[in-house]
């Protein structure tokens, strides 16, 4: 399965009961390190992204967001360990933020 079905399949939760298919996902979106730094970069926060919409989408099952927040941390911390300057930092951080806000919002009712 590709990258594109694999991230289709983690967003809308269509396999909630198959959490090695969120591994195989977030495995897939590290696994070439021989990129240049800006496309490992929007592969993270690509990755992030799936998550956190899968995340926020009430329409997928509560198990699968919550594991789908359990795990967003990785593209996160990969996105901090390529940041090269201090405006790639910053992103980062307003990531977290973001992550914090609906977070809070999605998965505490």
């Amino acid at each position: 399965m590709g990258l594109e079905l694999l991230e289709v399949s983690v967003r809308e939760g269509r396999q909630p009961d198959s959490p090695q298919l969120l591994e195989t996902y977030l495995r897939l979106s590290h696994l070439d390190t021989s990129l240049p730094i800006a496309q490992q970069q929007m592969l993270q926060r690509r990755s992030f992204e799936t998550l956190l919409e899968a995340i926020c989408d009430h329409c997928v099952p509560a198990h699968w967001r919550s594991l789908c927040l359990d795990h967003i941390h990785r593209p996160l911390i990969r996105l901090g360990n390529l940041a090269r300057n201090n405006a790639e930092r910053q992103q980062v951080q307003r990531h977290y933020a973001e992550l914090a806000v609906l977070s809070h919002y999605f998965c505490s009712r």
